[in-house]
Order: C-alpha cells, then structure tokens, then sequence
C-alpha cells in the first residue's frame, strides 16, 4: 500500500470516527442537533461532520413498543455526550471520570416493534409523509437513540415491565412507562439528552393490485432486501418486467 493509500484510509476512519459512536458493537450518528425518535429525516453529510434535519413525524395511532437498554459509560460515549449537551438545555448534568468503579449510564431507546411502523407509514392517515418518502430517496427514519436522563428517571425505566413510545399532546410522543399494566411514568424526550442516533432507509414493493408498499426498514444506507427497492421506480419497473 502507498503513501496515498495510507493516508486515504487514516482520513476515512478519523472521518467515521468523528461523526460516529460505538455501542456494543452498532454504530451511532452523534446527535449535534434534536433527533426525535421515530420521525422523518435527512441527514447531510460533510467531511469532519453532518447535520440531521427532521422533516415529518409520522402519525402512530397505535403505541409501539420499545426495547431498553441501560449501558455504563465510556470515554468515547461520554465524549459523546458532551458534544450534545451544550446545545440543549436541561437541568443536570453528568460527571464522569475512568477512577469512578460504578460509571454513570445512559440508555439505549429502539422501536422494536418494525411491524407496527410499517403498518403506520403505509396507512392513509400518512399518505401525505408517504407520499413524501417517495419523492425524497434520501430521507431516512430514526428507529434508535442514546439518550441520557436524570439518575431517579433511568431507575424508574430500569425498573418499568414495558415502556411504549405513546403519543403526547397535539404532535409530540413521549415515553410511557408501565409497571403491572398501569401507567407509572411519562418521559418527554426534552427531559434528557439524546446524543447519538440510528437512521434506517425504507425499502419499496409493489403489490399484485400495484399499489406501492414500504415493505422494510434497513439499517443506514445498506441495501434492500432482494426484490425490494430504494427507488420506488424501480419497484414498479421490475415487477411490471417480470409480469410481461
């Protein structure tokens, strides 16, 4: 390998490694503006950084389930953190420190529920934002969030049966925490700190009456699954080859 070489691959990994974070073996877009969890975006990307932008929040009727997961802090996710946090304004804050033997933690939020979302996007309540994702191939969906909250909130969560991404007023959602069926807690996603982000792109089918369905979710910018699409028109092109 050449100079060259070498130096392109240090440039995309010191890349990488400032817009990202791992957790557990997943990479996580650093949040450096509010991400909401389960909303249309697009994310633009530059060199050293990138901006996520929301555009819609589609309409959920039905709460969708989320998994939780409470994990101890490291030096990167701290560092994390930190980048975050000077652009929101909360009430508390975390200390860290590599001598601390119990760290802080934060908590990693996914929509479990894939099912439930697809249902929801291909409803006629959003055939506006469906209609939308269509036309905009790379807008994207958040499925996934590092979040942290206050120390008597994160017990609160760690000790809920369920915790359910439900909605909130007029246009918001929130977390609702159930213990023994009954609604214990309701978190506003402003009560903490989201500071990193998972975006995954919609993948289009098209039905035996040819009418156009967002059939997957796929993590980032991986590919569809097979027979599925990216580009709507080429869900309809193909399916349209193979019943000539």
């Amino acid at each position: 390998m050449n100079n060259n070489n070498i130096l392109y691959v240090f440039l995309v990994i010191t890349c990488v490694a400032c817009k990202t974070v791992s957790v557990e073996q997943d990479l996580y877009h650093k949040a450096l503006s509010s991400v909401v969890l389960g909303a249309i975006g697009e994310q633009k990307d530059f060199v050293l950084k990138h901006s996520y932008k929301n555009i819609a929040l589609p309409n959920y009727k039905n709460r969708l389930k989320i998994q939780i997961t409470v994990i101890p802090f490291t030096k990167s996710t701290f560092r994390a953190y930190n980048q975050a946090k000077v652009t929101r304004k909360n009430d508390f804050s975390v200390e860290y420190s590599d001598s601390l033997k119990i760290k802080p933690k934060f908590l990693k939020i996914e929509l479990s529920d894939r099912v439930e979302v697809l249902n929801a996007l291909n409803s006629s309540f959003n055939h506006d934002i469906k209609q939308y994702i269509q036309h905009k191939k790379q807008s994207q969906i958040v499925l996934g969030v590092l979040m942290v909250l206050k120390p008597e909130d994160l017990n609160t969560i760690e000790n809920a049966h369920e915790v359910f991404l439900e909605r909130e007023g007029l246009n918001s959602y929130a977390l609702k925490l159930y213990k023994n069926s009954e609604l214990e807690q309701t978190i506003l996603f402003d009560e903490g700190v989201v500071f990193g982000y998972q975006r995954s792109s919609f993948c289009w089918q098209e039905d035996s009456m040819r009418q156009l369905s967002i059939v997957d979710l796929v993590d980032g910018d991986a590919k569809c699954p097979r027979y599925t699409y990216r580009n709507f028109r080429r869900a309809h092109k193909k399916i349209n080859y193979f019943k000539l």
